[in-house]
């Protein structure tokens, strides 16, 4: 950001009187200045104020009678930048150079309760006689530029996921598509925007996907799903999905914005642990001698069928005693000794 100081010269007589122009005899000038959405500020060839209107006065704080005769520097630009010289105005201070004129900049400003603003300014330079004055129209940009500090930051963190991050509208067609996408299914962006997310699906899950969608068009979000998607290669990716409602400035849903993570490890993890759990339970429940899981603490977990059969109990019975209590007094030390070399140490 640059920041406008232009000269200031030992304190005189301003070169010239440019009083803001009154409500009687100004006419059509004083109805625009005063109702300007932008700060007026007219300044001499010393940096001094002479004209300053309603909108300057609610932007940096100070009533138009305390601004008037005021170097600008010290009035509205903060201390560290107060050194600083702009090269155009200060080139045509000397030369008569005015490319500046017409030219945004951006200057970094001072309120009078001390905040630091961030403005655009537009400066014009007039010749009045032998004398130069500069007028200039300042907007506040602090919350635009604050604004879009903040999407930087969001998208910088969207780019930077590992997990994918993809927005669409609400017929699914993809409008971003972010680089944690793009190794999650193989597709690149160029690929993607402007594509159906069904290009991801392309059989199965799409009855599950409007339902959502009505959901989500009614601005709800939809959390941590799971759903069997397609990589580029043709391999199945199982995500963990979550989306949510994308609003207009009128609040009106336009779009869903969603987040997947790769769950196929703990999907195949999940599926292995279930069919060993399978494979156990037959042959538990169908074992010709008695079987049962028992926990540290020696009370029954399970028991199948050929126990309850050797014990006389049924399996709801068992599980409400410990195996001590159907176990021989004399056998009790020889299988608790066992079942404390077998249990975790220390």
């Amino acid at each position: 950001m640059s920041a406008y100081a232009p000269r200031v010269e030992p304190v005189r007589p301003p070169d010239v009187e440019v009083e803001m122009p009154s409500a009687d005899g100004g006419g059509s000038t004083y109805a625009i200045l005063e109702s300007a959405h932008d700060a007026f500020v007219s300044i001499d060839a010393a940096g001094r104020i002479i004209a300053w209107n309603r909108a300057a006065e609610e932007t940096f704080g100070w009533p138009r009678g305390d601004a008037l005769g005021r170097s600008m520097v010290e009035l509205i630009v903060p201390e560290r930048f107060r050194n600083a010289q702009l090269p155009g105005l200060q080139r045509y201070l000397e030369t008569g150079d005015a490319s500046v004129a017409g030219q945004p900049l951006e200057l970094a400003a001072l309120h009078r309760d001390g905040r630091e603003l961030e403005t655009e300014l537009m400066i014009s330079p007039m010749r009045m006689g032998d004398a130069t004055v500069f007028n200039a129209f300042l907007r506040d940009i602090t919350a635009r530029r604050q604004a879009e500090r903040e999407v930087g930051r969001l998208a910088a963190i969207v780019e930077t996921s590992e997990d994918a991050i993809v927005s669409g509208s609400l017929d699914g067609t993809i409008t971003t598509w972010n680089a944690g996408a793009e190794r999650l299914y193989g597709y690149s962006a160029r690929e993607m925007v402007g594509q159906p997310i069904t290009r991801l699906r392309p059989s199965g899950g799409l009855s599950e996907l409007e339902t959502h969608r009505d959901r989500l068009a009614s601005g709800e979000s939809v959390r941590e799903f799971e759903i069997r998607e397609v990589h580029k290669d043709g391999h199945p990716i199982d995500v963990s999905v979550s989306m949510s409602p994308l609003g207009d400035e009128r609040g009106a849903i336009v779009g869903v914005a969603s987040i997947a993570r790769d769950v196929s490890e703990r999907k195949v993890n999940e599926r292995a642990m279930l069919e060993a759990w399978e494979r156990f339970h037959g042959a538990f429940v169908s074992a010709p001698v008695g079987m049962a899981l028992v926990g540290l603490d020696g009370g029954f977990l399970s028991a199948n069928q050929a126990l309850c059969a050797l014990l006389g109990r049924s399996e709801k019975e068992l599980t409400a005693l410990s195996f001590q209590a159907v176990t021989h007094s004399d056998d009790l030390s020889t299988y608790g000794a066992r079942a404390r070399g077998a249990g975790p140490e220390g």
